[in-house]
């Protein structure tokens, strides 16, 4: 028994080290990483993952890291990416993403992008301002450092166009010409060297800018006018938002060109969400076949689980849908509050304690509350956990308050928060608090490299979810640490009464971790139903997950909170496990009718069940 402990303890603490190591936002991703996203759209442009099919990329859709961009005669696409850089993609063009790569706490990264023929621009984001984004073209490599460029792309020439900024060096031939006046450009012929810096010439943008301003990108004029919606940055390029460029900073360039300075008095986006059209695209909705998320030979069984359709009953009341959600990211200033879980494990850092009966044993946390406040105007997020019974024992229990902030804010579903060094966590036990030497990071699902249903058979537009994990020195002993991995999930609480009549249906996924014997812990999901009664407070749930099928009763615990027991309806042995949640709210609601969202907190087994697991759920009406 001690041995399959350990070996229990062993393996969680694996995944719980990769998890932590996946979070980070883009650093070191992977190819198939999303680095940003399609803001604006005219025609039918495509995008070709390295590992998917191509699809348009209409307005909200992905963008990956290696993925082929092509255009066709009528077609125009804006890009955002992660840290606030903007490009967008004339007519009859075919570029790559070679490479993305951003670290929110530092700023800096690396963009390269390999352009075959087209016209695009390039507005530079926070990586500009340290190093240099590159363009490789069939004449020339143009890096930028800040700023916007301008280039016409063909097989035998490119002209590079810098508007304004840092500086642009076109390198080519063994050469290297570098403009730093705004308003220049440098001309490469292929299998030649780069022309000196010259000034525009009166209209000489006039055709590019032409080919670059969309007839309906995103029900604007300019697809610069969606980038100024997309909500990824409020300084982009380095210029303060809404103001145009200071064509004057080095030398005065050709004024002369209105087309040029009114095409980029908009750039910079600004931190608002997008409410002047409809979108074009939502992804369809998937079911996530539970993964392994350590390396290990021992691979559990799983299958993939079913999600129910989302429907919605009354009796009295007549239930509206939600509202559509905004167009592609949004960054927000709000604060959302919720709900966390996880597992532990005590793991022995050194020395012979005393007692050492809780070293590699396993534990699941009770129901935590999360709080998370984002502000769009800096990039900043904070977050607040409190864990209740943190290190329980016979004696006496203690909560914990993890206090986390940062500047890993990309966009309301993409954001990595870590420890906060100006706000303490503490550690209460009793009447007395001590300061918590912890290590934690929370990062929403979108930001993890390890996978959380992103669209789980229902939007949930306005709920939010992800990992977080922690590793805190045991208070009870200096020779041991406590690790924990674990989920959130966040959205607004309503500011209204529950309705006392009708019922609604709220239908979603629960997602967290798992665990079989002493085989490694694992991701698994599945779907979530619970038919609610707003007359007698009470539900009827029903849902799934690893491949379970479980049926049980919520009932309401006051105010907009529920909770409910549950047990498995399959074969095998017989699993139980419990429930708590609340009712969450989309901007839509309004008194009198159900609130938009349900989502809580799950749990099945404890520390001495053959299986045991923990996660979240949400569903929507």
């Amino acid at each position: 028994m001690a041995t399959c402990t350990a070996t229990r303890g062993v393996s969680l603490l694996r995944a719980a080290l990769l998890v932590t190591a996946g979070l980070v936002l883009s650093i070191g991703s992977p190819a198939w990483a999303r680095v940003g996203v399609t803001s604006g759209a005219d025609g039918d442009p495509l995008g070709k993952p390295p590992n998917e099919n191509e699809r348009i990329l209409r307005i909200g859709i992905d963008v990956q890291a290696n993925e082929l961009i092509t255009t066709a005669a009528n077609d125009r696409a804006h890009l955002v990416f992660i840290d606030g850089s903007s490009l967008t993609v004339g007519p009859n063009a075919r570029l790559t993403i070679d490479r993305f790569v951003f670290d929110p706490s530092t700023q800096k990264g690396e963009l390269a992008i390999n352009a075959s023929k087209g016209v695009l621009r390039l507005v530079g984001g926070k990586i500009s301002k340290t190093t240099a984004i590159t363009i490789t073209t069939p004449s020339s490599t143009i890096g930028i450092r800040g700023g916007i460029t301008i280039l016409s792309v063909t097989e035998v020439q490119t002209i590079a166009g810098f508007v304004f900024g840092n500086s642009m060096t076109v390198t080519a031939g063994g050469q290297t010409q570098t403009a730093t006046r705004a308003g220049s450009e440098v001309i490469t012929k292929a299998g030649g060297s780069p022309g000196t810096p010259t000034l525009f010439k009166t209209g000489g943008l006039t055709a590019a800018l032409s080919q670059l301003e969309g007839a309906s990108s995103n029900n604007n004029n300019s697809a610069d006018q969606s980038a100024q919606s997309s909500g990824f940055s409020s300084k982009n390029s380095g210029q303060p938002p809404g103001s145009p460029p200071n064509f004057n900073q080095n030398g005065p360039p050709n004024t002369t060109n209105n087309t040029l300075t009114n095409s980029v008095s908009n750039t910079n986006p600004a931190s608002q969400p997008v409410g002047n059209s409809t979108p074009q695209n939502q992804k369809t909705p998937t079911t996530i076949t539970p993964t392994t998320i350590t390396p290990t030979t021992t691979t559990p069984t799983t299958t993939t689980p079913t999600t129910t359709t989302a429907t919605t009953t009354t009796t009295t009341t007549t239930i509206s849908t939600n509202n559509p959600p905004p167009n592609g990211p949004t960054r927000t200033s709000q604060t959302l509050t919720g709900f966390s879980t996880g597992v532990t494990l005590t793991v022995r850092t050194g020395g012979e304690g005393y007692n050492d009966r809780d070293s590699g044993r396993l534990g699941l946390l009770r129901q935590g509350q999360v709080s998370i406040t984002t502000d769009a105007t800096n990039s900043q997020a904070k977050a607040t956990i409190v864990v209740p019974d943190f290190t329980s024992s016979h004696h006496h229990s203690s909560t914990a308050t993890f206090q986390l902030g940062g500047n890993g804010f990309a966009d309301d579903k993409t954001y990595v928060i870590g420890t906060d060094p100006s706000h303490s966590s503490t550690l209460g036990t009793g009447h007395h608090t001590r300061p918590l030497n912890d290590a934690t990071l929370l990062a929403s699902t979108n930001a993890a490299q390890v996978p959380l249903p992103a669209n789980p058979g229902c939007t949930c537009e306005f709920l939010s979810w992800g990992w977080w994990t922690s590793s805190v020195p045991d208070p009870r002993d200096r020779n041991k640490t406590i690790q924990v991995l674990g989920n959130y999930v966040v959205g607004q609480v309503p500011t209204v009464a529950l309705p006392t009549m009708g019922s609604a249906t709220y239908t979603g996924f629960m997602a967290g971790v798992a665990q079989r014997g002493s085989n490694a812990p694992y991701v698994a999901s599945g779907s979530y139903q619970n038919v609610w009664n707003f007359q007698y407070g009470r539900g009827a749930f029903t849902g799934s997950f690893d491949g379970r099928g479980y049926s049980g009763t919520t009932r309401g615990t006051g105010g907009t909170t529920f909770a409910g027991t549950f047990n498995s309806t399959g074969g095998g042995y017989q699993r139980s496990g419990g429930l708590s949640g609340g009712f969450f709210s989309a901007p839509g609601d309004v008194a009198g009718r159900p609130p938009a969202y349900q989502a809580g907190t799950f749990s099945i087994g404890n520390a001495r069940s053959y299986y045991q697991a923990t996660g979240i759920f949400a569903g929507q009406r």
